[in-house]
């Protein structure tokens, strides 16, 4: 606080000659926040106006500084708040802003985040899509705690097209979210505040026919065999394609696959036993060493589904599939192995360990998905276009 003014009156001649009063306001107790000189014609006029500016001295606010907290307690005064409910909202408003992230340093936290924690190459890819999602809709510097809950819905109606995608995106969305949340860089209510879209029915997965399943491995003998073995092990044994990438010929022993915790989306090794089929086809077309799937399998694999006749392309052949092919079914060999296994009466706590699914999920996929009579002419195929015994369904 400014030291008390003197404020005495002083005695002055102006240049006509007459006598008056000079007061030297200084700047905290002047109303412009500037020094003044003001002039009074006897000296009880100056000393009564220097009262006044000591009166106001004593309440230790200047001038300028009481018109301010006048004009702020006049705005508040309409919507019921009080100057010091202000202040705290504002003191709070600065602390979230301060501890906040921007939404391009919150990205690429995440998207590391999403590396260490050993995210699937897949699931890295759709959280990616999501983060592009909320770059598009905001600019990079936005501090995260800006968002609002309007903000977040525009974002996922943007990103998310149709309803199961919609439900992805929501999913990707408030993980990040909440992650982001309990580093304090946003409110977890925010997201919470966002209307759900009602939970797409879930409807049987798709499975192949055992003439589809028979097409692509005459497709794959015909013209990659080295892909065979990989095929055969994701149609009979369930493996993710994304798992089957990380597969080496070495996890294989004792009739059993292990997929290795590394490779596996849950991050749990299990082990796969092999069924009388696949030990056919491996027993032919094992490479002994090495990956499980070998140099080009990816357009290797795409060629093999177009011989097969669906709709993929693969740069391997010139022609291009037909527009009315039917389109590949996502996890298809998967849901046809596990649907298929179901049907034949396999000991469904031991394909929860081998599928690497819960038992909720198994029953509620699986369970009448795939006919018995054509699991076990799914389950006859073998290398050379023969035919094992009939099996025995339970």
């Amino acid at each position: 606080m400014p030291k008390p003014a003197s404020l005495d009156p002083k005695e002055q001649l102006s240049e006509r000659g007459s006598k008056r009063w000079l007061l030297n306001v200084p700047r905290h107790l002047s109303p412009t926040g500037q020094r003044q000189r003001l002039f009074f014609r006897t000296r009880d006029q100056a000393r009564e106006h220097a009262k006044k500016l000591k009166a106001k001295e004593g309440t230790g606010r200047s001038v300028i500084e009481q018109q301010a907290i006048d004009m702020a307690i006049a705005k508040l005064d309409p919507i019921g708040a009080t100057l010091m409910q202000a202040v705290d909202f504002y003191v709070e408003h600065m602390r979230r802003q301060n501890l906040s992230a921007t939404v391009t340093h919150a990205i690429e936290a995440w998207t590391a985040a999403c590396v260490r924690r050993g995210l699937s190459e897949r699931t890295q890819r759709d959280y990616l899509r999501t983060m592009r999602g909320i770059e598009k809709h905001t600019t990079g510097d936005s501090k995260l705690v800006n968002l609002t809950t309007e903000d977040l819905a525009q974002i996922l109606d943007k990103t998310g097209q149709g309803k199961v995608s919609w439900q992805l995106q929501y999913r990707n969305l408030r993980a990040f979210w909440n992650w982001a949340s309990k580093k304090g860089w946003c409110d977890k209510e925010t997201f919470e505040r966002v209307d759900k879209m009602p939970t797409p029915v879930k409807e049987a997965p798709e499975t192949l026919t055992p003439k589809q399943c028979k097409a692509l491995l005459d497709a794959a003998e015909r013209n990659h065999s080295d892909c065979v073995a990989a095929l055969a092990i994701a149609m009979y044994g369930g493996v993710r394609m994304a798992e089957l990438r990380c597969l080496e010929w070495a996890d294989v022993k004792n009739g059993y696959l292990a997929v290795p915790a590394i490779a596996s989306k849950k991050k749990r090794r299990r082990a796969l036993k092999i069924s009388e089929p696949l030990s056919h086809w491996i027993s032919k077309y094992s490479a002994k060493k090495g990956p499980i799937c070998p140099s080009g399998w990816e357009q290797k694999w795409n060629a093999i589904r177009q011989l097969a006749g669906w709709r993929v392309k693969s740069s391997l052949l010139q022609s291009s599939p037909k527009n009315t092919a039917p389109i590949w079914p996502q996890n298809a060999l998967r849901h046809t192995a596990a649907s298929a296994r179901i049907a034949l009466g396999d000991n469904p706590r031991e394909l929860v360990v081998e599928l690497g699914h819960s038992e909720q999920t198994l029953f509620s996929h699986y369970v009448d998905a795939y006919s018995k009579s054509d699991a076990a002419k799914l389950f006859r195929f073998a290398p050379d276009g023969k035919i094992l015994p009939r099996l025995k369904v339970a």
